[in-house]
C-alpha cells in the first residue's frame, strides 16, 4: 500500500507539472499571436508599450479559456512519457489499477478548478474591462461601455405605465452621463427626462442638467429645464454593471442579471445565464478533458506514438470547443435551458472516454 501510495503521489505531480507546462506554452503562444495582431493597429496614441500592457491585460482571460485544452494537453504529455520511460508500467506492477491511474489523474485537475475560479472571480473582472477600455482610449474608438445605441434598460413596470431608462455611457456604474428616462401610459409615451449626469443616490438617482418634455395626449408637449431632480428608480449601480460583457462578471453578478432579466423581460434564457451554467460545470469540463486524455493514453490508442496523441489531443480539443459553442448558440436561439447545453456534451464525451478506457 505504502508503495501504491507513492506511486499516486508521483503519477499526480507529473501529471500537474505536464498541465502547467502546456498551459504556460498556450498562454505564451497565444499572447505572442495576440501582440503581432495588435501591431497592426499601432498609430501615435498606440505604441508598442501599448500593446504589451494590452497583452498582458487579456492574459488572465486567455489563459481561463485555455484551460481546458492545457488539461487534455498535459496529461496526455505527463501518461505518454511516463509509458515511454517504463514509469508507468512500474507503477502498473505494484499495484496501480487503470482506475486508480484515472483517479489520480482527476485528483490532479482539482488545481485547475482552483486557479478557473480564482481568474473568473478576482482577476478577470478587474482586468479585462480595464485593458479594452484603455485600448479603446488609446485607439481613439468607441470604449465597450459605449455602443452607438447606448445600453436600454427597463425600470418599472405597471398595469397601465412602464419606464425605460437609456444610457449613453456610464464611468463607475454611480455616475451615468446622458441618461434619459422614458415614461409611458397606456402604450402611449408621456413623458422624457434627458439628464447630462445621474448619481446614484439612495433609491433612485440625483440628475443634474435637466430637460424634462411632457406629451400627454390631447395636450401641447411642454418643455421644462432644471438644474437637478430627484427620480426614483428600480435600476441600481449593480444592474447597470451588468450590461458588461458576460465574461467580465463574477457569479454574483451574473445571479443579479439573470434575477432581473426574468424579473423584466420575456426573454428566459440569455448569455448571462449561460455564462453562468459554464463558470459551474468548469470542475466537470476539466474533469472530462483529463479522462479524455486517460483513454487517449490507456484506451484504444494505447498503440499510438506520443506525437500522434498530441495531435489527437489537439485536434479533439478543438472539436469539443466546436461541439460546445453550438450547443451553446442552439440554447440562446431556441430557448432552453443552458445548462442542458453546457452538460449534454460532457456527458456525451464522459460516456466515450469511460467506453474507450475499457476497450484494452
Amino acid at each position: 500500500m505504502l508503495f501504491v501510495s507513492g506511486a499516486h503521489r508521483h503519477l499526480c505531480l507529473k501529471i500537474s507539472a505536464g498541465i502547467a507546462g502546456a498551459l504556460a506554452l498556450l498562454v505564451l503562444l497565444d499572447g505572442l499571436f495576440i501582440f503581432i495582431a495588435e501591431l497592426t493597429e499601432l498609430t501615435g496614441g498606440y505604441t508598442i508599450v501599448g500593446a504589451l500592457a494590452y497583452t498582458a491585460g487579456v492574459a488572465p482571460h486567455r489563459t481561463l479559456l485555455l484551460l481546458p485544452h492545457a488539461v487534455l494537453l498535459g496529461t496526455v504529455w505527463s501518461i505518454s512519457q511516463l509509458q515511454m520511460s517504463g514509469e508507468l508500467i512500474g507503477m502498473r506492477s505494484i499495484g496501480l489499477s487503470k482506475m486508480g491511474v484515472l483517479r489520480t489523474g482527476l485528483i490532479a485537475v482539482v488545481g485547475c478548478s482552483a486557479l478557473a475560479f480564482v481568474l473568473s472571480e478576482a482577476v478577470v473582472p478587474a482586468t479585462l474591462h480595464a485593458t479594452e477600455n484603455q485600448r479603446a482610449e488609446r485607439l481613439g474608438r468607441m470604449q465597450p461601455d459605449e455602443s452607438a445605441e447606448g445600453h436600454w434598460l427597463k425600470d418599472r413596470q405597471g398595469r397601465q405605465s412602464s419606464t425605460f431608462v437609456h444610457i449613453a455611457r456610464w464611468s463607475d456604474a454611480r455616475i451615468l452621463n446622458d441618461a434619459s428616462w422614458f415614461e409611458f401610459r397606456d402604450g402611449e409615451l408621456d413623458s422624457v427626462v434627458r439628464a447630462e449626469q445621474a448619481e446614484h443616490r439612495g433609491d433612485g438617482w440625483l440628475l443634474r442638467g435637466v430637460r424634462r418634455q411632457r406629451l400627454r395626449p390631447g395636450e401641447a408637449p411642454t418643455t421644462e429645464r432644471l438644474d437637478t431632480l430627484q427620480i426614483r428608480s428600480a435600476i441600481t449601480p449593480e444592474i447597470i454593471r451588468t450590461t458588461a460583457v458576460p465574461d467580465q462578471l463574477t457569479l454574483n453578478e451574473l445571479l443579479d442579471f439573470d434575477r432581473y432579466q426574468r424579473r423584466t423581460s420575456e426573454v428566459e434564457y440569455g448569455e448571462h445565464i449561460l455564462m453562468l451554467m459554464q463558470r459551474l460545470a468548469m470542475p466537470l469540463q476539466y474533469g472530462v478533458m483529463a479522462l479524455l486524455a486517460l483513454a487517449f493514453c490507456l484506451g484504444g490508442a494505447i498503440r499510438m506514438r506520443g506525437a500522434g496523441r498530441i495531435v489527437l489531443a489537439i485536434t479533439a480539443g478543438l472539436i469539443i470547443e466546436l461541439i460546445q459553442d453550438i450547443a451553446a448558440l442552439s440554447s440562446l436561439a431556441y430557448q432552453y435551458h443552458p445548462g442542458i447545453a453546457v452538460a449534454a456534451p460532457l456527458a456525451v464525451l464522459g460516456a466515450l472516454g469511460i467506453r474507450e478506457l475499457r476497450r484494452v
